[in-house]
């Protein structure tokens, strides 16, 4: 099989038919489970600044998110991946009462892609992913260093797909994280036992498998999103903590956008 050489000075991308930098917004609501096999999930609104950059180097795209082009290679791909964990009350937790809050979780880092049957038509693509981020834990009035997590997987999407610029896909990957990223959720300290909760030292390895599939809808300026998200713990490291409360969790996700400004310059494909 032949495998097409990178984009060189000799060979300079493409404009695309989309504007080089669009601006709008993104609200919607996040169901999701106070932690990794929490019993208890949470409704949650959210609203933020939206915007697409089609750029030579930097991009982000609903169809891919943002990544940055330093690998120039139509097989393999660095971008960047990112999560987030909601802040928890502890006291409202009948298993943390007595400990203290989660805090937000951020998490970021590279993720190297690998794309199978190069071959195939840019409509349809799997893929291979490797993400590797690191976490930091804020309440905005402290920032903590809480280790790294590791999610490989493999990924398929299909655009066009019941309307054009729509795309549907999903991921199945596993979960990895190390000593201080899993202690934020399973580990239990001595002052904080209790006659229900003994002391448990929690271990960097496994945390589960999760699958995610989601759907893209984009019609001109307005856009669309619905997710879901199945975590299962099967096989844990931590699983003996005594806050390690069941074996699967479910995340529910709606996305509505609006891109109200768009650039008369064109992007790079």
């Amino acid at each position: 099989m032949d495998v097409p050489s990178p984009p060189t000075e000799e060979t300079p991308l493409e404009r695309s038919e989309f504007p080089l930098l669009e601006l709008g917004i993104l609200g919607g609501a996040v169901s999701s489970p106070d932690y990794p096999s929490a019993s208890r999930s949470r409704l949650r609104g959210l609203g933020f600044p939206n915007f697409r950059y089609r750029g030579k180097l930097f991009r982000s795209e609903e169809n891919e998110g943002t990544r940055a082009r330093l690998i120039g290679h139509p097989i393999y791909k660095l971008d960047f991946s990112f999560g987030l964990n909601f802040p928890v009350d502890s006291n409202s937790s009948d298993v943390r009462r007595g400990m203290p809050d989660l805090d937000f979780i951020g998490e970021l880092g590279p993720r190297f892609k690998v794309r199978l049957r190069p071959e195939s038509r840019d409509w349809q693509k799997i893929e291979l992913v490797f993400p590797f981020r690191a976490a930091i834990m804020s309440n905005f009035k402290y920032f903590q260093d809480r280790g790294f997590t590791f999610t490989p997987g493999i990924q398929w999407g299909h655009k066009d797909i019941f309307c054009p610029r729509c795309q549907l896909f999903a991921r199945v990957s596993a979960m990895f994280a190390d000593e201080r990223y899993q202690e934020i959720f399973y580990e239990v300290a001595p002052q904080y036992v209790t006659a229900n909760r003994p002391y448990y030292d929690a271990k960097s390895g496994f945390m589960g498998w999760q699958l995610f599939t989601g759907y893209v809808l984009r019609i001109q300026k307005f856009q669309a999103f619905l997710g879901m998200n199945y975590n299962r713990y099967d096989g844990a490291t931590n699983h003996p903590s005594p806050l390690f409360q069941q074996n699967y969790n479910y995340t529910y996700i709606l996305g509505l956008g609006w891109l109200f400004w768009q650039s008369q310059e064109k992007g790079y494909k």
